[in-house]
């Protein structure tokens, strides 16, 4: 749909939900746009999707989606039959591109993630075009273990990356959707994994401690002494995933003496 030409729909009704405010407006054949209440999801529903006049909603929602990140959302109503695709324009400002995915709730409650969403880095925008309305969230579809922990100078402590989906091969095969799993576990693809860092160094340095990684898995190793208590560095597992930029999973250190 052509920005130019959106429509914002200015009669809203704001109703109090179980997750937080509703927003409904009534859609027609010119199409238009509801916001949620946080500005944290756009609907942009084209000209010609809608036959006639629709009350539309945007709720927030208590229930969360397996590794959720913030808010999920209640696109309203579900039997609605759209002749073109409406788009789903999620505000990802504070989230990892590479790492999150937007996922949707099917009729009998398992989540699906939708691979071939779309990332603008300049709008920090995650899109994806639908016909179906459901529940939607983001998710983090790919994660780091452990994610922030205190490290005693020269201790050693293990890092594994892990991948959130039923089915990591999905994400190569260019598959549109994959099953969004209950519990992570480690990524298998290993050669994806580029490199690890230490503070940006690939390898680490001894003043920072080292990292050594064997694709998915790596040790880091820290320093034997520190200049200052409780400094922080930062290790991360750099990725090459079709489709996404080039991007890290990162976990957050605390040296310490004890």
């Amino acid at each position: 749909m052509d920005r130019t030409k959106l429509i914002w729909v200015a009669a809203c009704t704001m109703l109090a939900g179980c997750g937080g405010e509703a927003r409904f407006a009534k859609i027609g054949p010119d199409g238009g746009v509801l916001v949620s209440a946080d500005r944290e999801l756009r609907l942009e529903i084209p000209a010609g999707a809608l036959a006639t006049k629709t009350t539309i909603g945007i709720e927030p929602v208590e229930e969360r989606a397996p590794h959720g990140l913030g808010k999920a959302y209640r696109i309203t109503p579900a039997d609605i039959a759209l002749s073109a695709p409406a788009r789903l324009v999620f505000d990802k400002r504070e989230e990892n591109e590479m790492a999150v995915a937007v996922a949707s709730r099917g009729a009998d409650g398992s989540w699906q993630a939708h691979l071939g969403a779309a990332f603008d880095r300049f709008e920090a925008t995650l899109t994806v075009e639908t016909t179906e309305f459901s529940t939607w969230s983001l998710i983090q579809m790919l994660k780091i273990e452990p994610t922030d922990l205190r490290v005693r100078i020269g201790a050693t402590t293990d890092f594994q990356v892990n991948i959130c989906l039923e089915d990591d091969a999905s994400l190569f095969a260019g598959a549109n959707l994959a099953n969004v799993a209950d519990t992570c576990r480690p990524w298998t693809l290993s050669d994806r994994v580029l490199r690890w860092t230490v503070d940006g160094l690939p390898g680490g340095r001894e003043d920072i401690g080292t990292v050594a990684g064997d694709g998915s898995r790596a040790t880091y190793m820290a320093p034997a002494a520190i200049s200052d208590w409780n400094s922080v560095v930062s290790v991360t597992a750099w990725m090459d995933i079709p489709g996404r930029p080039e991007g890290g999973l990162g976990a957050e250190l605390t040296l310490s003496p004890y």
